[in-house]
């Protein structure tokens, strides 16, 4: 079942800007404005997740995370304001950092050419473990803050949050997910699962009209037919 539905429908978390129209765009950044995001045109949110597993007999050294201290592998996700997971990349190994994972997946180029054509230039939103750039932003940082930074950082992270609600849906409807012990590399299918899993809480969000996420945002979701239909396979 795993192998059906991997091989059916990951397409689905590729990028594809047929999804990511003006009119999806600017209905995006205006429920994200309305919650309080301080900048202008943020579209979704950048994150990544380590799924832990156990600590494999070969290439330990690859999957194990030294920020995290444990062995897993990484995955990269953007979520938006309607509770759907747009964009899913992995699995990568335990020890790559963010900005690598990113940097391979090519998503900043894809966006920057998208931008290009739009006449408005929308962003994602990250933590600090990444690198700001004319499509992502992130918190201010630095030892020194002025009052107005720190009020920008508070009220982005209160939006921001909601990526971790995503992982945190996962962890609960889809609990073989996050059982370590479950997780075996070189023996289960670690990474096709989690995708898997992604794939059946965005169902489960179109399914229930709204999330956590979609009602935090006042963003309603696609329809089922119209989730599962929004790409064409490549």
């Amino acid at each position: 079942m795993i192998d059906h539905l991997y091989t059916t429908y990951s397409h689905l978390f590729n990028w594809n800007p047929d999804i990511w129209t003006a009119d999806k765009m600017q209905q995006f950044a205006k429920h994200i404005k309305d919650k309080g995001m301080p900048l202008d045109h943020v579209i979704g949110f950048l994150d990544a997740k380590v799924l832990f597993t156990c600590r494999p007999t070969d290439g330990q050294e690859v999957a194990y995370s030294g920020h995290k201290h444990a062995h897993g592998v990484k995955f990269q996700t953007v979520v938006s304001p309607d509770g759907i997971s747009r964009l899913v990349y992995g699995p990568r190994a335990g020890c790559e950092n963010d900005v690598g994972i990113l940097n391979k997946s090519n998503l900043i180029q894809q966006l920057q050419n998208h931008m290009m054509r739009s006449e408005i230039k929308y962003y994602l939103y990250s933590d600090l473990g990444y690198v700001q750039n004319s499509v992502l932003f992130h918190p201010s940082k630095g030892d020194k803050l002025t009052q107005e930074q720190h009020d920008f950082n508070g009220l982005a992270s209160s939006c921001r949050m909601s990526v971790e609600w995503d992982y945190g849906h996962l962890a609960a409807d889809w609990a073989y997910t996050d059982y370590k012990k479950k997780q075996q590399i070189q023996l289960t299918q670690v990474g096709p699962a989690y995708v898997v899993a992604f794939l059946l809480d965005n169902c489960k969000c179109c399914l229930n009209q709204g999330n956590q996420i979609s009602s935090y945002f006042g963003c309603a979701p696609p329809t089922l037919e119209a989730y599962l239909n929004s790409h064409t396979t490549q």
